[in-house]
């Protein structure tokens, strides 16, 4: 697989109806110059609440719903929720009906992309991974061999690329030897609503998410939800587990799920100082 081919493999997600995977796999095949964000996350302000779109193209800031037959009986639902979305992302909106020709509605929407790509002159998609990690010397042989057979650096690079292309501001690097490479850790540091997160994988593929820094604007409502980790004849804490207190999530979406509920309450809260 080429490096487009790795992204998509592995950041390619729905929620399991049949109908949605048909025309997510088919905007994949036909659009594979062009970023496409399946279950992507929109915060909504001021709501502990997060919208998860069926797809989003971050290029065109064109987003995608696939209307199976239950949303019949959610019309009036349907429409506030887009009415949101595109309040919040400031995108055009497609809709896929399912009770018409899925594949001509496909071709439909594909004409409409490559126009606009072409029109606004977007730059082809290429996903280039960041393996510089490995250069640095800081992991021993064995890590890099266990990482690598697990898929892991892959993981980390796309889960890097998503939060970036979702207004995160990522960096690569550690804070306070978190991620540690002499753990067999990779990771990279995400700075957001006066705090930077750690998010950090080891081979088995679990996904940790850890508070590093707290900048002193940040309320004490928003603190208090953290759990304080590793205090002993320490100061300070040496980082923060997010309000469930999780070790680790089982996978990328899983952690990418808790850090965005934590950041909706964070940015709820900020607003309403």
């Amino acid at each position: 697989m080429n490096n487009n081919e790795k992204y998509i493999h592995a950041n390619t997600r729905t929620s399991h109806k049949r109908l949605e995977s048909m025309v997510l796999y088919a905007l994949h095949y036909r659009l594979r110059n062009v970023l496409i964000h399946s279950q992507f996350p929109v915060l909504v302000p001021g709501a502990d609440a997060v919208y998860y779109l069926d797809a989003y193209l971050p290029a065109l800031k064109l987003a995608i719903e696939i209307d199976e037959p239950h949303h019949d009986r959610q019309v009036e639902r349907d429409a506030e929720r887009e009415d949101n979305v595109k309040e919040i992302l400031g995108c055009e909106f497609r809709r896929i009906k399912c009770d018409q020709s899925i594949y001509v509605q496909v071709d439909q929407l594909v004409d409409h992309v490559n126009k606009r790509v072409a029109e606004e002159k977007i730059e082809s998609w290429v996903h280039q991974p960041v393996r510089s990690h490995f250069k640095s010397g800081d992991y021993s042989q064995r890590h890099i061999d266990e990482l690598e057979l697990n898929g892991i650096p892959d993981l980390v690079d796309a889960l890097a690329a998503e939060l970036s292309s979702e207004g995160n501001d990522v960096s690569p690097g550690g804070v306070g030897g978190i991620p540690n490479p002499g753990n067999g850790e990779l990771g990279f540091l995400v700075r957001r609503c006066g705090m930077t997160f750690a998010f950090y994988a080891r081979k088995t593929g679990r996904v940790n998410v850890r508070v590093m820094d707290i900048h002193a604007s940040v309320p004490d409502c928003v603190k208090n939800r953290l759990v304080k980790r590793q205090p002993k004849n320490r100061p300070r804490p040496r980082f923060y587990a997010l309000p469930d207190n999780a070790n680790g999530y089982k996978d990328a979406e899983t952690a990418k799920t808790k850090y965005y509920e934590f950041i909706a309450l964070a940015e709820s809260s900020a607003n309403a100082q």
